[in-house]
């Protein structure tokens, strides 16, 4: 009967529709075996019944939930019997189900949880990790299935309670390799997920991530208040690290002050886990709750941290720095300043004189203060520099590869932070070092392979053009390894065979299976590097063109990893940009272009990952739009067309939340329906950017493609009901008409098409009236003399959107919406002044300046104020000059900012030198400068000192 069993095993996974054909008779065997007198009969039994329900339809589970009871016996047995090996091959079955079927368990988890807990609560198994097993199984039920909590609110304290004991168990000794761990210690090790300490911090991210703060943050204050006040050193340690994971699920920055204290008073304990546990905590908060937690907490946290550094356990040192680190990273530039002087000397003495691991920490802690203050850190450049190169001369032992990676890492970051004129004196010292060590061959597992090819990128973007003369150098290496085709075995023989051809063997068929290997890291971060190379030394690249095509091309279908063809597609608009810049001719940029564009059509058909079609697709519209006109009439049909049926696909796959809430069996899949319909509204986005291009470059060709995706698209997606998403694509087309096609490409359409924008132009979601009034504007700009006939309803509609309130909530997205309204009114005063009444409309439109939001339509419309204020200076200020005020207000917000360019930055100036000598003007501009703030007062007077 056992052989029997096993072979069933065997089999059972091969084909399980076969065996489901005659459920009735395999469930009277398992049924026979899984209560058979023998428990390795029932052992036997559980694990065929588990091997069924992991590869089974979901909908078949339920014709098995009955045998749960007589499982949970057969565990139970195992358990009283002491066989612990047993034990542990049923929990791992039983987990596998739990990950795969976890509504397998609901109608008896009351009794699988008692059991699970009393299993638990044992600590003297020989392996450690059989009291993770039973509590990982109820965690990866109730993540899943969260309802079970609100139906049962008693089992939640428990699970938590029994999660903290097992944090609680570790050795009360403290051992020496852990207070001074060994040169060249790998912190990864502090990772290990079978530790007591991880396993129940991993255990209260999953629970809080899945039932929600609300639910779970009480229980684990109880826990942790408990925890603090125990005299037992190990309590405190295991809330400290608790609370660690608190930070990343509460919004609001007051709840986490009353543990602000607790974390601080912790690091002088007398115990150095306990000092350490606090470290941890802080910087995981900090991380999580950046950067509200720095702006709060910076006085508090950064002085006690500072004096931890002084630590005289190496252990405790190394995570002080690495909480620093943390911490740093999202303050402001004025903390981090603040923080150098005392910081600095600390960190360079830790490193002369610490153990590897604080030196690793330390030196990553100094990178993050340079980063933080930018050129701020410049007064030290002159002192870290030689340091930080004498430590790369110095700590050449192998223990201190990893420090030597952070060191370079370091070293560039301040370049970047300081800039390339006062970094340039010192690279080339830094590229050849780095060059010296890359030409080392470095071993795979070497650290410093991860750093060097950061580091190459970052002096790329410092030093720009300055890079150029050590491109011949490093681009040969960039190139081998992303050219690279990792090869696995997967027979007993010695040869690798490609990996594609690996997946498609162990698949049987032509699936994007994502794989990832240490060589594929490196061709992606290669491939990122050449990216990065093309878009920074534009023409100066265009020579390595050729060899780089070679490279990417074959990427772009790099079936084993999806980021692999997602990061190669994405060089290839770089690539086009670089032969613009080089004025290469024009046969050979459309001819090259034209080859990208059918490797990436064809990645785009094979593709079945829809984040990495959204990125092949705006890829492809980079290209596009950078080769310009370039298509005919077929070609551009062509692409019509399969931009309809991506769109058609797109919809297909979009699934529907289930309406009953109550059924939990659907409810158990909505979170990742909605993740995946995400990314499909992403990809129609993208998709919608696509057709605007060929739309902007082809219009005389585009008007078949146009009138079909009306005819499809549009017309299902501008349906009573629609929902939102569905909606703005469809105006974003329909704007992308208006402004590229015009009312003589689409006259029959003209109509429709206006009255379409004006019906959502004061729609309730932001993002549908700010492409509904945008495109008012461009019908301004584009219907020439028909505009006169809706002219009126387009101001009408127009003030409308521009007095709909604030929204609090959403107050970017509804600010881009006003601008965009604004801006539409302007459009309309530049452009069809005479069909309105013209100096009311413009007094309205200067009174909602200045735009704030929408940073490219601000521009736009400061600019048209300075062309009006220059024509029309009297109509806009007032007959008494009383608008030079507001005027004012608008040049001190705009002034040298992202709202206004350099054209306007200078028109600015001189109107205000000119209305200083006016002397009617002059008493005004005078009061309503002097009624501006002191900063705005001394930016706008600087401004004029620019440009006297």
């Amino acid at each position: 009967m056992e052989s029997g069993l096993r072979i069933l095993n065997t089999l059972i996974a091969l084909n399980p529709d076969k065996y489901m054909k005659h459920r009735d008779e395999l469930i009277s065997i398992l049924n026979n075996s899984i209560n058979h007198p023998s428990l390795n009969i029932q052992i036997l039994a559980n694990d065929c019944i588990c091997s069924l329900l992991t590869v089974i339809e979901g909908t078949d589970v339920k014709y098995f939930v009955d045998f749960l009871p007589a499982m949970a016996k057969t565990i139970n047995a195992c358990f009283t019997q002491g066989n612990e090996d047993f034990l542990q091959q049923s929990m791992i079955a039983i987990s596998e189900v739990a990950e795969a079927e976890p509504k397998f368990f609901r109608k008896y988890f009351g009794d699988l949880f008692n059991l699970c807990l009393i299993i638990s609560r044992k600590t003297d198994y020989d392996n450690e990790k059989m009291r993770h097993l039973p509590l990982e199984i109820l965690i990866s039920i109730l993540e899943r299935l969260t309802k079970l909590v609100n139906k049962n609110a008693q089992w939640l304290p428990g699970l938590c309670e029994a999660v903290f004991y097992i944090m609680v168990s570790i050795e009360e000794e403290i051992e020496q390799e852990w207070l001074v761990p060994k040169e060249g210690f790998n912190t990864d090790e502090d990772l290990n997920p079978d530790d007591n300490v991880n396993f129940g911090k991993m255990s209260f991210d999953r629970l809080t991530g899945s039932l929600g703060s609300e639910i779970m943050l009480p229980i684990m204050s109880k826990i942790m208040e408990f925890g603090l006040q125990n005299e037992d050193w190990r309590y405190k340690h295991a809330t400290l690290m608790a609370i660690s994971q608190i930070g990343e699920y509460i919004e609001d920055i007051d709840k986490i002050e009353p543990l602000v204290p607790v974390m601080v008073n912790h690091l002088v304990h007398p115990n150095p886990k306990i000092r350490y546990a606090a470290c941890h905590a802080i910087g995981q908060i900090a991380d999580d709750m950046a950067p509200e937690f720095q702006e709060n907490f910076h006085e508090t946290v950064i002085g006690p941290l500072v004096k931890t550094l002084d630590d005289q356990i190496p252990r405790v040192q190394a995570h002080a720095a690495a909480a620093l680190t943390n911490f740093i990273e999202h303050v402001s530039q004025q903390i981090a300043a603040n923080t150098n002087t005392v910081l600095l000397p600390k960190l360079i003495q830790l490193i002369r004189g610490g153990i590897s691991i604080v030196k690793e920490n330390s030196m990553t802690c100094i990178a993050s203060l340079a980063e933080a203050s930018q050129e701020d850190f410049n007064k030290y450049y002159g002192e870290i520099i030689p340091f930080l190169y004498e430590c790369l001369q110095t700590f050449t032992q192998k223990e201190y590869k990893q420090f030597r990676g952070q060191t370079i890492e370091c070293i560039t970051l301040v370049g970047a932070a300081v800039g390339k004129d006062i970094f340039r004196n010192d690279a080339e010292k830094i590229i050849q070092i780095m060059i010296q060590i890359q030409d080392q061959e470095l071993s795979k597992s070497d650290p410093q392979r991860t750093y060097l090819l950061s580091a190459w990128q970052r002096i790329a973007l410092t030093l720009s053009e300055d890079f150029v003369p050590y491109l011949q150098i490093v681009q040969p290496s960039f190139l081998k390894m992303a050219a690279q085709m990792p090869g696995m075995g997967i027979s007993s023989g010695t040869e690798k065979e490609d990996l594609r051809d690996v997946l498609n063997v162990v698949s049987g068929k032509e699936e994007k299976i994502d794989v990832t290997t240490t060589e594929i890291e490196e061709k992606e971060v290669a491939l990122q590097m050449i990216a990065v190379f093309a878009a920074e030394l534009h023409k100066f690249y265009a020579p390595y063109i050729v060899e780089t095509s070679k490279v990417v091309i074959p990427a772009i279908s790099y079936s084993a990893n999806s980021t692999i063809r997602k990061s190669a597609v994405s060089v290839v608009p770089a690539l086009v940009k670089c032969l613009k810049k080089a004025e290469v001719d024009r046969n050979t940029l459309i001819t090259t272009g034209q080859t990208f564009v059918q490797e990436i059509w064809k990645a785009i058909t094979d593709e079945l990952n829809t984040e990495t079609l959204s990125q092949q697709v705006l890829s492809l519209k980079s290209v596009l739009n950078k080769l310009g006109n370039f298509m005919d009439q077929n070609q551009v049909n062509m692409i019509g067309e399969k931009l309809v049926g991506m769109l058609a696909e797109s919809q297909k796959r979009m699934g529907k939340d289930p309406e009953d809430e109550e059924d939990e069996e659907e409810q158990e899949d909505l979170e990742m329906i909605r993740e995946e319909d995400e990314k499909e509204k992403e990809l129609q986005i993208s998709i919608g950017y696509l057709i605007g291009v060929l739309f902007k470059h082809h219009p005389d060709f585009s008007v078949p493609a146009a009138i079909a995706i009306s005819q499809t698209t549009l017309n299902q997606y501008l349906q009573p009901g629609a929902p939102n998403h569905q909606l703005k694509f469809a105006i974003f087309v329909l704007d992308d008409m208006i402004e590229y096609l015009g009312p003589q490409r689409l006259p029959q359409q003209w109509g429709t098409i206006a009255d379409t924008i004006f019906k959502y132009s004061n729609h309730k979601k932001h993002s549908i009236r700010q492409a509904s009034v945008y495109g008012i504007g461009a019908l301004a700009q584009s219907s020439g003399e028909q505009f006169s006939a809706i002219s009126q309803q387009s101001l009408t509609q127009l003030a409308a959107a521009i007095e709909i309130p604030v929204d609090k909530e959403k107050k970017t997205n509804w600010g881009n919406a006003r601008d965009n309204a604004i801006a539409a009114v302007g459009k309309i005063l530049k452009y069809q002044y005479q069909h309105i009444p013209f100096e009311p409309t413009l007094l309205k439109w200067f009174e909602c300046l200045p735009l704030t939001y929408d940073k490219k339509e601000a521009r736009d419309q400061h600019s048209f104020l300075i062309s009006c204020l220059k024509e029309k200076s009297q109509l806009i200020l007032g007959a008494e000059f009383q608008n030079v005020g507001h005027m004012a207000k608008i040049f001190s917000t705009i002034a040298e900012t992202s709202m206004s360019n350099e054209e306007t930055n200078k028109e600015i100036a001189t109107i205000l030198m000119q209305m200083s000598q006016h002397p009617n003007i002059s008493p005004k501009l005078t009061a309503a400068l002097q009624a501006l703030t002191s900063d705005s007062q001394n930016k706008l007077q600087k401004l004029i000192q620019k440009y006297q």
